[in-house]
C-alpha cells in the first residue's frame, strides 16, 4: 500500500490504511519512507486478516486473547552500523574542528524535524549535504540550492528553517559597511577642524 504526502496537511495521507483497519484485523504494519519527484511517500507492508476470518477464528474457540492473535513486539532492530557510520566518521574527520559541533547541532535539528514531519532524517538532508552546508555556510536559499542534492523543493520545504540554524558570519560587504575604528569618520568633527 502506498501512502502519499499531502502538502495541504503537511503529513502523509493515511486514510487508505485507516479504511483497511476498519474492515480487517491489522496484524502488523511495516513502513518505509521515500522521496520522489512528486514528494515523500510512505510504502506500507500490511499483514492483516479479514474480518470474516477473525470472526471465524474467535467463534471456533481459537485464541480469544488479543495478544495471542497479534504479533509480539520485538526489540527494535539494532542501530545501523558499518558503511553509514564509517562515512559519517570520515565526514567529521574532514571538517575543521570549529565546524564539527555545528554539524552535530544540525543533525539534532534534522532528527527533530524528521520526527515532526514523520519522515526519515535523510529525507530532510543527508549527512553529505549537512557536511557541505557546514563547510560553505550558505546565507540564502539560492546558495543552498547550489549544494549537490538540494533542489528547489527541498530548499522550499526546509531551507529557511535550516538557514535559521546557521551562525551569522560577516561577509566582506558587512565589513565594508562599517568604517574601521580610528578613521576620520569616527573622530569628532571639532577635533579635525583647524582652530
Amino acid at each position: 500500500m502506498t501512502l502519499h504526502f499531502c502538502p495541504q496537511t503537511g503529513a502523509v495521507d493515511d486514510r487508505p490504511l485507516t479504511k483497511l483497519a476498519e474492515t480487517t484485523e491489522l496484524l502488523a504494519v511495516s513502513t518505509s519512507f521515500f522521496e520522489t519527484l512528486a514528494g515523500p511517500i510512505a510504502l506500507c507492508a500490511v499483514t492483516f486478516r479479514s474480518a470474516a476470518a477473525a470472526t471465524a477464528a474467535m467463534g471456533s474457540g481459537a485464541a480469544t486473547d488479543p495478544a495471542a492473535t497479534s504479533p509480539q513486539k520485538s526489540e527494535p532492530p539494532p542501530r545501523r552500523s558499518g558503511r553509514h557510520d564509517r562515512e559519517r566518521q570520515q565526514l567529521l574527520a574532514s571538517l575543521p574542528d570549529e565546524r564539527r559541533s555545528l554539524f552535530e547541532d544540525l543533525r539534532r535539528w534534522r532528527m527533530a524535524r524528521a520526527r515532526e514531519d514523520g519522515v526519515p532524517p535523510y529525507v530532510i538532508f543527508t549527512d553529505a549535504e549537512l557536511g557541505t552546508i557546514v563547510t560553505e555556510l550558505p546565507r540564502t536559499l539560492a546558495a543552498l540550492q547550489r549544494i549537490d542534492g538540494i533542489g528547489p523543493a527541498k530548499s522550499r520545504r526546509y531551507g529557511e528553517a535550516l538557514l535559521d540554524q546557521l551562525p551569522r558570519m560577516p561577509t566582506p560587504r558587512d565589513t565594508e559597511a562599517a568604517p574601521p575604528t580610528g578613521t576620520a569618520s569616527t573622530i569628532p568633527r571639532a577635533a579635525t577642524e583647524p582652530a
